[in-house]
């Protein structure tokens, strides 16, 4: 039986309803129309697609401005922390100076591109290590005194024991002290100290 163009027509609006009456398949419907007829004008289809570019140029502004800020916040964190380490290399146990410290961040580079990711800590230790077995170079500096590098005058026994002469008369003891400093500053370089 053939179709008039009445039923034709009513079919073809039955589709065009279906069709039209889903928001993300009508727009599918557009862009296929578009492509069929590239000349015609669809101003829904013109106004969603400019309204998409605006949105999708806002969104990638403020991905870009993340990413900036992401970036500069993990470089001030990471300038702190390279500051911290470089002030704790520049303390006990390590006691480096500047361009030992210098050194040590170019033997961690070194380390780096050969495929080892070190602390600066264990590049200090490594460098202490090879420094002073290569160079001649004394053990570990430390910032106090040893047992076998004490002065004469070391007072620290006389603080553990509660019936030394520190605890008895403390104002003598210390003035005695300075008195003997004195004489051997004076013996040492004359009269001109006081």
């Amino acid at each position: 039986m053939p179709l008039s163009d009445a039923d034709d027509l009513k079919r073809l609006r039955h589709v065009e309803g279906k069709v039209l009456s889903n928001p993300q398949i009508r727009k599918k419907f557009f862009k296929l129309y578009k492509e069929a007829d590239p000349n015609a004008q669809i101003p829904e289809l013109e106004a969603q697609e400019a309204q998409e570019s605006a949105i999708n140029e806002q969104i990638k502004e403020v991905k870009d401005q993340l990413a900036e800020t992401t970036k500069k916040l993990r470089e001030r964190e990471a300038a702190e922390i390279n500051a911290r380490e470089r002030e704790r290399l520049a303390r006990a146990p390590y006691n480096l100076t500047s361009g030992e410290i210098d050194e040590v961040i170019q033997l961690q580079d070194k380390k780096y591109k050969d495929g080892e990711l070190l602390s600066l800590e264990s590049c200090a230790q490594i460098f202490l290590h090879t420094h002073s077995v290569a160079g001649g170079r004394p053990g570990p500096r430390l910032p106090f005194s040893t047992k076998g590098a004490r002065p004469k005058d070391d007072f620290r026994k006389a603080l553990l024991d509660p019936k030394s002469e520190l605890f008895k008369d403390p104002r003598g003891v210390t003035k005695r002290m300075a008195d003997e400093a004195r004489e051997e500053l004076r013996d040492a370089f004359g009269e001109c100290v006081v």
